[in-house]
């Protein structure tokens, strides 16, 4: 294997998870576009393991709004729950406690986490009724279905096996494996899981340099399904820790997420992914008004390692990434440093279209010009590229990059 070079970076996106040809039950990956159409998605709910969810989304739509894709609806369920804390948002004449019984009761025995998650929940709710902390139907409902959302994507993206066939393989081949980092912006382990396949291991989350291993630097900026922060909840007043959550163990089984009790009495112990979720990127990550971001030491080992990155990067590959309005603090430090470097050049691939008719330029020319919006600048250090849609072959998700397109990475960055 060559040695890493530092002056070529790799950002994965939802997209190359779906097009690693990787299968849960039998059905593709689905990608943040379309999350909740997909066959995999409504399989999984109709199991009713995701009870609140289920209303939610039942709700939005009865109100027109789109709930299709992944990261907007995961941020109009925040909005729901917060405007309905703040009471512009109420339903009054439910006592929703009770509604949220009856969800818990719907739970089949088998997920037993699921209904205890619920039926705790109830009982803070029945307590803070009874003693006149009313708090609005939807804020409580938003909040389980919020949690279920964690539930749904850990049973997706948490695999128990992966595939030597699978696109990330074909992935591994120069310039990519002399890359010096890999930033893989997903929450799932599908990438680091497959990685024993090329020769290459995940060195864990918290990673220093190491030349001899002869590999690129993986970081997950946005944290991982598979590691963990957790609190304490006491009985009747909310959390115990009001600032950062302290990080837990890296990897935590699925089934041990949520409340557990402890040895004193009315305090339990919580577990939950440590992720970035759509709705609080911009506190996490950059903070509020009262507090810095990223007070999480996980989390900012991964951001100062992606700085210290960018800043001496040459050349930036972007896999499956549609660079959505939600990823502003990434593109404060891609702005920063492309504009800081005067040569750094932009690789980003575009899945072809679907439709015969539609030729794919402008798809090209969409892809580009939101890049371009997003970094102040038009030119040629921008380069778009095409990949099949479905790249789950030999080719893989790199094909845009070792391909018979010839990118200009296949000779200047390895």
């Amino acid at each position: 294997m060559a040695n890493r070079s530092s002056e070529l970076l790799l950002f994965l996106g939802a997209g190359a998870t779906r097009g690693s040809g990787l299968k849960n039950k039998g059905y593709g990956l689905p990608a943040d576009a379309g999350f909740f159409d997909s066959c995999l998605v409504k399989r999984l709910l109709e199991t009713n393991k995701y009870p609140a969810l289920t209303m939610m989304l039942k709700y939005l739509k009865e109100h027109r709004f789109q709930a299709s894709d992944l990261s907007p609806t995961w941020n109009l369920m925040f909005l729901l729950r917060s405007y309905s804390r703040s009471e512009v948002i109420d339903k009054r004449g439910l006592i929703y406690y009770e509604a949220a019984s009856k969800l818990a009761g719907t739970i089949p025995a088998a997920f037993t986490g699921q209904r205890e998650h619920y039926e705790l929940q109830v009982k803070e709710y029945r307590f803070i009724h009874e003693n006149k902390q009313d708090r609005g139907f939807y804020e409580e409902i938003a909040a389980l279905a919020i949690w279920d959302m964690r539930v749904l994507l850990s049973d997706i993206f948490v695999l128990e096996s992966y595939s030597a066939g699978n696109g990330y393989v074909g992935l591994w081949k120069p310039p990519i494996s002399n890359a010096g980092m890999v930033i893989n912006l997903n929450y799932d382990f599908t990438f680091e899981g497959s990685l024993g396949y090329s020769g290459y291991e995940y060195l864990g989350r918290v990673q220093d340099d190491i030349p001899e291993k002869k590999q690129p630097l993986i970081i997950k900026p946005h944290g991982s399904l598979n590691w963990t922060s957790w609190n304490r909840w006491i009985h009747g007043r909310g959390w115990m820790y009001c600032g950062p959550w302290p990080s837990g163990k890296e990897e935590m089984s699925k089934d041990n997420l949520g409340y557990r009790m402890t040895t004193i009495p009315d305090i339990y112990s919580f577990h939950q992914q440590l992720i970035v979720t759509p709705e609080d990127y911009k506190e996490t990550v950059v903070g509020n008004s009262t507090i810095p971001g990223l007070l999480d030491p996980i989390l900012r080992t991964q951001w100062v390692k992606l700085e210290e990155y960018i800043n001496k990067a040459k050349y930036l590959a972007f896999i499956g990434y549609s660079f959505p309005s939600g990823d502003g603090h990434l593109y404060f430090l891609l702005r920063k440093a492309f504009h800081a470097s005067k040569n750094m050049e932009i690789h980003a691939s575009c899945y072809k279209c679907e439709a015969e008719s539609c030729g794919c330029s402008h798809c090209l020319c969409r892809t580009k010009g939101r890049i371009e919006e997003l970094l102040g600048y038009q030119g040629d250090r921008i380069c778009v590229h095409h990949i099949p849609r479905d790249s789950g072959d030999d080719r893989g998700i790199g094909h845009f990059l070792t391909g018979p397109d010839k990118c200009i990475l296949n000779h200047k960055g390895g």
